[in-house]
């Protein structure tokens, strides 16, 4: 039994060591960029040394891939309840670009959406492409079920679906705690306006 109780601790207490790592490795992108992150640099913010880095990951590309995984298992998870939903295509458009919105910054996943340059070189990059596919056709699923319902105008939903995505995802670049309106107030104005142009009707607002 304290041998049981024993590994349970070193096994909790490297999950944490390596929760921390991603936690900095992910402030760091944020504040410069993953171009400009090294792992001595993330090291040096937790006070230790690379090796322990080392000890769960390869490269600075494995930890962008665990970041990147992590950051879209988050946003699939959520999507996928709004989808079950009985919800009309109004509403269910709505509320994912509000969690989406909402994600992005609470979470500080925003800085791991858009690594597509890391994409290109990455030995991951099937894996990550279709965690991203699986996220947008649940939107195109939203967004057709729309068109077809006769509530949104006949458009490309591929390129709505990037709009959203994209607007989204740079929210956490400009979004500031201090300013004039909550993170919720911007979430549900930035919904105002993606789904003003194109709804053929007034849109339904519903809180999350």
């Amino acid at each position: 039994m304290d041998a049981d109780k024993s590994y349970k601790q070193k096994l909790d207490a490297r999950r944490e060591v390596k929760r921390k790592i991603l936690d900095a490795a992910a402030d760091l992108i944020k504040e410069r960029g993953y171009a400009n992150v090294t792992l001595d640099q993330i090291a040096e913010r937790l006070h230790i040394s690379k090796v322990s880095i080392y000890h769960h990951w390869t490269s600075k590309n494995e930890i962008i891939f665990d970041l990147h995984r992590i950051a879209y298992k988050i946003v699939i998870e959520s999507l996928e309840r709004i989808v079950k939903d009985n919800d009309t295509a109004d509403i269910k458009l709505r509320r994912a670009i509000e969690n989406h919105v909402s994600q992005v910054v609470v979470t500080g996943i925003g800085p791991m959406m858009p690594q597509q340059d890391w994409l290109v070189i990455s030995r991951h990059k099937k894996e990550i492409v279709k965690l991203r596919d699986t996220y947008e056709e649940m939107l195109y699923k939203i967004i057709t079920d729309g068109i077809d319902k006769g509530m949104f105008k006949k458009i490309d939903a591929k390129i709505l679906i990037y709009t959203i995505i994209g607007a989204a995802n740079y929210t956490w670049v400009w979004y500031s705690p201090k300013g004039s309106m909550s993170l919720k107030e911007i979430a549900e104005r930035m919904a105002d306006f993606l789904l003003s142009g194109i709804m053929t009707a007034r849109p339904v607002k519903k809180k999350l």
